[in-house]
């Protein structure tokens, strides 16, 4: 992140609306996909399911996935990964499933998921 002039992880130096840090483990400064989310359904039912593109093996950064009933409370969660792209730019397409079955919770209606980067 600093060789590309980069010095303040949580700056927004180009005002995008993506601290510096998650723009670069991200991929947005090289042209990442943007992060997508759904629901797949096999016959256990309904999962959150997240697609990101993000840095191959970035060094000091550690990758989160976690879910909320909203837009706030968010906490960690049982994630499996469904799949592995590496694109041969150093970056890589990752599809994350979350574990829990969405309609396994009677008292939640509706769940948020995202992938958060942070420093190690």
């Amino acid at each position: 992140m600093a060789a590309d002039g980069l010095n303040d992880p949580s700056g927004d130096d180009l005002h995008t609306g993506w601290d510096n840090l998650g723009r670069w483990a991200f991929a947005r400064d090289i042209g990442g996909a943007s992060p997508s989310g759904g629901f797949v359904t096999d016959g256990a039912g309904p999962f959150l399911q997240l697609t990101c593109t993000r840095r191959h093996s970035a060094q000091g950064v550690a990758y989160h996935h976690e879910i909320a009933p909203g837009l706030a409370g968010w906490g960690p969660a049982s994630m499996l990964t469904q799949s592995s792209i590496a694109s041969g730019d150093g970056t890589e397409t990752v599809t994350i499933r979350c574990a829990l079955n969405v309609d396994a919770s009677a008292t939640v209606t509706r769940w948020f998921i995202r992938a958060r980067a942070a420093l190690r």
